[in-house]
């Protein structure tokens, strides 16, 4: 691969004026005077002038990123002073016109050569003043020629002290005490810095050592979270092309439906494509609007970690202290922000070709239909209650929302549950679970045979949510648990009771091993050196790419000769000893066809995980199903062990 060219000095020299020395409100370069640039909390600086005219009740919008920075009592000094400008200042007048820059003592010769202490720019008589002059001859002076050839990190000097008094001195110290956190020079150290006085002062090179890797650290977890977004953005991009191919596709099928009864149709042909167009217009709207979040939110990142990039690759230790502790304040604030992990919209819009047989001419306005439903499965909700023995019970309730956590209204849903023992074995199948217009959720009713304690499995739209959900069934006399003996529960559906050896005899074996029916697909399974998880720092990641095709059911699946749609999903592990025993594992259920299975749904029967609980973000947690999680291996260890699969089944 052919290595990238190397900017040149102009356009190094550019990139720094446009990102550092120049107020993105008035665009004039920073100064020393009136345009002294302020650092505001999302790391952008703005000139004190333009900073002024932006203060409004207490509060300034960023012009950039439209960050809040709240101004107690309006006194703008509560903004720090970007003092590490006037080094980049002139290092850019030296790399671009050092031949007109004047004396900054005698304001009348051409400068030849820079005092890195005291920042002056020397003319020839000057220059030989300063080398002789008691105060200022141990300083260090180059000539311009010498500060053209040097990187930014060697032109910055040391900076010095800003109290009065202490203007001969340099930021060597460091303080420690929280209401301090700042570099100092040693007569601060004698005088308001005491450490007699509970300050706690460090050598300051030692402190821009531990102070540096610590926003590494969180630089590298900003990366991290920016490649997140950047993930979320590339789904909901892809959903707003689903959105308008469902919508074409839908299009197709309505007129495919409507073409023999043309003449008395057409009117209400039309009416439904607007409908799907409607809806489609909603969908895009809504995913553009998450879209444009997303932008603004990765590219407030983006800025930061910019300028982080910036300030640790050329600031100098003490410039670099001024201002990492608001440098490490924003990217901890970006981190915390929160943004949805799934777009807020999905293609599920479905043409139902009802009454469109030969009583067409009776009911021809009143034809066909066109749903539009956006189910947000991260804020469903499930309720389990305790049931009683041979009474039919409302042991498991599920209520839907959007992204918008605004209740779903339809009747029709992909709301799939089964029931499960105590020791985590399905004992009945999957079933759709039916909305109750009185409770305004999809119930499911059981009524349990002997009482016990059952576990119950949610699947909405696919998605597992939450863990195994507990219940009871009591004995109906005198309400206690009884030990659970085998109990079995049956579903309020026409569908017969599974007996222990109904379930036996539906469950294939291969090679004397439990087999599954799960559909033809692909594990890819590779190795990356980084990034790390979080909780697993210091080791690679094992991602592992499931894909299946779509395809025709199988007599055994739950609608044979009907079709199921695709699916595809990327799940990360650790690459230590335990995350490669589970990597092992897994490709051995796997290929038993126990990871995944077939379940209806009202648009397209679709594949779902069955039973094992996979990590499908690097981050977020739990919640997200990502990582920190320190017990998830162990879990995921637990779930194979139920299904018939543990270390003994890997080649010794």
């Amino acid at each position: 691969m052919a290595e990238t060219a190397a900017p040149s000095n102009d356009q190094y020299v550019e990139e720094i004026k446009a990102r550092f020395l120049t107020c993105c409100v008035c665009q004039e370069e920073f100064d020393e005077t009136s345009h002294h640039p302020r650092l505001l909390a999302c790391l952008h600086s703005v000139c004190f002038t333009c900073l002024a005219k932006l203060l409004k009740e207490e509060k300034i919008k960023c012009p950039l990123c439209n960050d809040i920075s709240t101004i107690p009592n309006n006194d703008l000094n509560i903004i720090r002073k970007d003092n590490t400008r006037r080094d980049l200042l002139d290092f850019v007048s030296v790399r671009t016109h050092s031949s007109g820059i004047k004396c900054t003592q005698c304001e009348k010769d051409t400068a030849v050569s820079r005092c890195s202490e005291c920042k002056d720019f020397l003319c020839n008589d000057c220059t030989t003043a300063h080398r002789v002059t008691k105060v200022t001859k141990s300083h260090s002076v180059s000539t311009l020629e010498i500060l053209q050839s040097m990187s930014l990190t060697e032109f910055s000097g040391k900076l010095k002290c800003q109290k009065l008094g202490h203007d001969q001195y340099t930021l060597d110290l460091y303080c420690y005490k929280d209401v301090c956190r700042q570099p100092i020079c040693t007569l601060c150290a004698l005088t308001e810095h005491k450490e007699t006085n509970g300050h706690i002062i460090k050598d300051v090179n030692e402190t821009y050592k531990v102070e540096k890797k610590e926003t590494e650290e969180i630089l590298a977890r900003a990366v991290e979270n920016e490649k997140e977004v950047g993930r979320v953005m590339s789904e909901v991009k892809s959903e707003i092309h689903n959105v308008e191919v469902c919508a074409m596709k839908l299009e197709e099928s309505i007129k495919a439906a409507f073409n023999n009864c043309r003449k008395m149709l057409d009117r209400r042909e039309q009416e439904l494509i607007q409908l799907v167009m409607q809806n489609c217009e909603g969908k895009v709207k809504t995913l553009n609007q998450q879209k444009t979040c997303l932008e603004e939110f990765k590219a407030e990142m983006s800025d930061s970690i910019s300028f982080t990039n910036g300030v640790l690759s050329g600031y100098s230790p003490t410039a670099f202290l001024q201002i990492h502790g608001r440098i490490n304040e924003r990217h901890d604030n970006l981190y915390a922000r929160r943004f949805d992990q799934c777009p807020h919209a999905t293609a599920n819009m479905v043409f139902r070709a009802s009454q469109m047989g030969a009583e067409f001419q009776k009911h021809a306005f009143g034809l066909g239909n066109v749903e539009s439903f956006d189910i947000y499965p991260a804020h469903s909700s499930v309720v389990t209650a305790d049931g009683l023995v041979g009474q039919p019970s409302k042991v498991i309730k599920v209520s839907l929302f959007d992204h918008g956590k605004r209740p779903f209204t339809g009747e029709k849903a992909d709301v799939q549950i089964r029931i499960l023992d105590k020791s985590s074995q399905p004992i009945t199948p999957f079933y759709t679970a039916v909305y109750s217009k009185q409770d305004k959720a999809f119930i499911q009713e059981v009524t349990g045979d002997e009482p016990g304690d059952f576990m119950a499995e949610v699947y909405v739209c696919g998605v597992e949510i939450g863990d195994k959900l507990k219940f009871k069934i009591k004995d109906n006399k005198s309400g206690a648990v009884a030990e659970d003996k085998g109990a079995r529960t049956k579903e309020t559906t026409q569908q017969k009771k599974p007996t222990k050896a109904d379930l036996a005899g539906s469950t294939p074996k291969m090679n004397g091993k439990v087999v599954g029916k799960q559909p033809p697909g692909a594990m890819d399974i590779r190795v990356e050196a980084t990034p790390s998880l979080p909780g697993y720092e210091g080791c690679g990641t094992i991602v592992i790419t499931y894909t299946f095709q779509g395809g025709i059911q199988k007599e055994d699946d739950p609608n044979p000769m009907k079709p199921y749609s695709g699916a595809k999903w990327t799940v990360y592990l650790p690459d230590n000893n335990k995350g490669q025993k589970v990597t092992k594992l897994l490709k051995v259920a796997f290929d038993r066809k126990l990871l995944f299975m077939i379940v209806q749904q009202p648009t397209a029967d679709c594949i779902v995980w069955n039973g094992v609980q996979p990590k499908i973000n690097r981050n977020g947690g739990p919640p997200m199903l990502g990582y920190p999680d320190p017990d998830y291996l162990d879990q995921v260890l637990g779930q194979l062990a139920a299904k018939g699969v543990s270390e003994a089944d890997l080649p010794k």
